[in-house]
């Protein structure tokens, strides 16, 4: 059923694969036992990776990091879509061994509705061993019997002639001599009864299966509909971090000489970036700005400006800002400043896309991947729920919310902000990460993206450094990728820094090259909290009610 050739010094020589069980949903576990089998030692280092997925502690709360074919999980991404319906998000249902999306579904109908998008893995997958000279793999699958019934089964059962057919190279790949974890989506074009595509090649090995999925045109998304869902499991994987930094929109009015707010970058939330800072390296009183990311920068700017106008009475605001939350940050920074907070500002912006960033530049091929850039990570592994993977294959809009779409590389609305923000107290933050020099905790692969689009260029896996250096005053390089600013040891340093005993402002440091590899960091201290006792920060409500998404 598979067949894969890989390309090297020249030539192209036949690679020996090992297929997973045919007829059964492929699994982690299955995975897992056929690499054992095929791998050889020099592969020792990333097999780890896949005994993590397989073993019983890939549970958190109820993300996973097991990459099992949806029949697996179907059911539990049913259950999580009923009871997170209420966020306005449709309704995803298993459909016999599939997953079907109903974005215009209403409890009330009576005539069952035809899913927009259908999606499944056949029963089969293969693990591929490349060589470290390896350059390029092409992998050619011709599907069974009974997979090819599966897909007019379905076709007959709950589609329409509108619903075309895409087939997919569905993998994640364990790369390199540090090891990278990459997941990785490429369409499969037919061929005769084959279905055939190609990959850049990366010593390791990919672990493949196949999605199909029967689509027809889905309106786009004008809010996440995973916001509340994300932030829910956060809390409840997370529940000291959630209640030592409350979100801006739980908590009452509260007073400091000083406090810091955060921002959290594209579907994510701010605990999954705290937790790597609390409370070990945060010193002054916190605060967390929750948002949906879908919905326009300037939207969320203004409201990120009204809460802390209307909830932090403060002499002295540092907000930071990570990735695209510090665009958000500096809209917000700006209205404050417009309406006279009485307040010295300043903002720290780590791996913002000030010029946006080539990942956004393939529309909607990024769309299926963009709730995986959201999850969870447990060790190098992105770690999901079932509504989550669901989203991820489920999603075929023509195109890409705005409040994504803004991060292309250039676009009008970055343009605009670049051109009337104001730099001062701005620092940035960016990374230039080595592939080879260290783990990425979490890498993504969208046709190629790391190998195409953002090779040749520094970058930290997802936006590149000289983006996320260019607005404000540079602070030294890191090495870390996209995801780790906050485990870094140098911007925990800084955090340490912010204690209660200087002033807000700093010396703007020397710009820093983008090939710099430097990182230690200037000190930036604070001022003194009005009361060594000040309690206010604990007292904020951190539950999630069930509300509609804005």
């Amino acid at each position: 059923m598979w067949k894969v050739s890989s390309f090297a010094k020249g030539v192209w020589n036949p690679v020996k694969i090992s297929e997973l069980p045919a007829g059964t949903a492929p699994s982690s576990e299955a995975a897992l036992s056929a690499g054992r089998t095929l791998l050889q030692n020099q592969y020792s280092h990333l097999l780890e990776y896949l005994e993590s997925e397989a073993s019983g502690h890939r549970e958190l709360g109820r993300a996973s990091t097991s990459r099992n074919a949806i029949e697996v999980w179907a059911k539990a991404a049913q259950e999580q879509s009923v009871e997170f319906d209420w966020a306005g998000a449709g309704r995803i249902e298993a459909l016999d061994e599939a997953l079907g999306y109903f974005p215009d579904f209403k409890p009330s109908d009576n005539v069952r509705a035809i899913p927009t998008t259908l999606a499944w893995h056949d029963r089969t997958g293969a693990i591929i061993p490349i060589s470290i000279d390896a350059e390029e793999l092409l992998i050619e699958y011709e599907p069974s019997f009974e997979d090819e019934n599966r897909i007019a089964r379905l076709r007959y059962r709950h589609a329409t002639p509108e619903h075309a057919l895409e087939t997919i190279f569905d993998w994640r790949g364990y790369f390199g001599t540090a090891s990278v974890v990459v997941d990785g989506w490429n369409t499969m074009r037919r061929a005769g009864n084959k279905f055939v595509v190609s990959v850049r090649a990366k010593f390791g090995f990919i672990v493949g299966k196949v999605l199909h999925r029967l689509s027809r045109p889905q309106p786009t998304l004008d809010h996440d509909p995973l916001f509340v869902e994300r932030l829910a499991s956060a809390i409840s994987a997370h529940p000291k971090v959630a209640d030592g930094v409350p979100g801006l929109d739980r908590i009452s009015p509260v007073a400091h000489d000083t406090a810091i707010v955060f921002v959290h970058g594209t579907v994510s939330c701010g605990i999954q970036n705290l937790k790597d800072l609390y409370p070990e390296h945060l010193h002054v009183p916190t605060y967390r700005f929750e948002h949906d990311t879908f919905l326009p920068v300037p939207e969320n700017g203004a409201k990120l400006a009204e809460l802390i106008s209307s909830n932090l009475n403060v002499k002295q605001l540092m907000i930071v800002g990570h990735s695209r939350g510090g665009l958000v940050a500096r809209v917000g920074l700006e209205k404050l400043r417009k309406q006279h907070y009485p307040a010295a500002m300043a903002l720290h912006t780590f791996g913002t896309p000030h010029l946006g960033t080539p990942l956004v530049q393939i529309g909607t091929k990024l769309r299926n991947q963009i709730f995986k850039l959201g999850g969870l990570v447990m060790g190098a592994l992105p770690a999901l729920t079932p509504l989550a993977l669901a989203y991820s294959c489920l999603l075929d809009a023509p195109a890409l919310p705005l409040g994504i779409d803004v991060m292309r590389s250039n676009s009008q609305g970055l343009a605009l902000l670049n051109e009337l923000g104001d730099k001062q107290n701005v620092e940035c933050w960016g990374s230039q990460f080595d592939r080879n020099a260290g783990t990425s905790g979490f890498g993504i692969e969208i046709e190629n993206i790391l190998f195409g689009a953002l090779d040749g260029i520094p970058n930290d896996l997802v936006v590149p450094t000289s983006s996320a250096l260019f607005f404000g005053n540079s602070r030294p390089l890191l090495k870390c990728s996209h995801i780790q600013y906050f485990q870094d040891a140098a911007v925990q340093k800084f955090f340490d820094s912010l204690r209660p005993a200087g002033p807000l402002s700093t010396p703007a440091p020397t710009a820093t090259s983008v090939v710099e590899t430097q990182t230690d960091v200037k000190t930036s201290p604070l001022i003194k909290l009005k009361s060594k006792n000040d309690t206010t920060k604990g007292s904020a409500k951190t539950s999630v009610e069930k509300k509609k998404s804005p």
